[in-house]
């Protein structure tokens, strides 16, 4: 088997475990564990509540393993279990490049790519004072919210039935806009979210 096909494999099966899991959640057999599994596996989020906290709740260790799966194997997370480098990669697809030399064009360094560490630095600086505001950037959460405030009220409001009644606000419609807007920008540069 080739190794795009098995990364194709693995992103769709942690695809579909999330979007499972984030329909659980709150319903009448997972209140919130283990749909809160892909936060727990989320470095960023255990640090910043580390540093927010003085303490590693015993969940967050999970950051651990996967710092050790990158170290060991790359950018695993980011390419097979992150959902939003997923979709991400899902959104870039069309329309392709014509030639080799366009996609090289497409995928090239640009300055602007500084600007993530800039912004991590920043929130983790506030982690440090107390105020952890991880979250408004962080892939995990916010694939979080954009499933819970937008996602979720949409399909109850075609008519899904769920465990739950969630009704979609203000809050939702923006969160939903910067998923779409987030999604859209790979057509220009690969990734956009997770490089800039």
């Amino acid at each position: 088997m080739q190794p795009r096909t098995l990364r194709r494999i693995y992103a769709g099966f942690f695809l579909t475990l999330y979007l499972a899991l984030c329909l659980a959640m709150g319903g009448l057999f997972l209140k919130t564990y283990p749909a809160t599994l892909f936060l727990e596996l989320d470095p960023l989020h255990g640090l910043a509540t580390a540093l927010a906290t003085g303490v590693l709740f015993s969940g967050l260790i999970l950051g651990l393993v996967t710092l050790a799966v990158t170290l060991l194997f790359g950018r695993v997370w980011c390419s097979w279990v992150c959902p939003l480098g997923i979709l991400q990669d899902c959104a870039s697809v069309l329309p392709r490049d014509k030639t080799e030399r366009a996609a090289r064009l497409r995928n090239r360094y640009r300055k602007i790519y500084h600007l993530k560490y800039g912004l991590l630095l920043a929130f983790l600086v506030l982690a440090a004072f107390g105020v952890t505001q991880t979250g408004l950037l962080d892939p995990i959460a916010l694939m979080t919210r954009s499933m819970v405030g937008t996602v979720i009220p949409l399909v109850q409001h075609l008519g899904v039935p769920l465990d739950r009644v969630t009704h979609l606000t203000w809050g939702g419609v923006l969160i939903g806009a910067m998923l779409v807007t987030i999604l859209a920008l790979p057509r220009l540069i690969p990734r956009t979210f997770c490089r800039v």
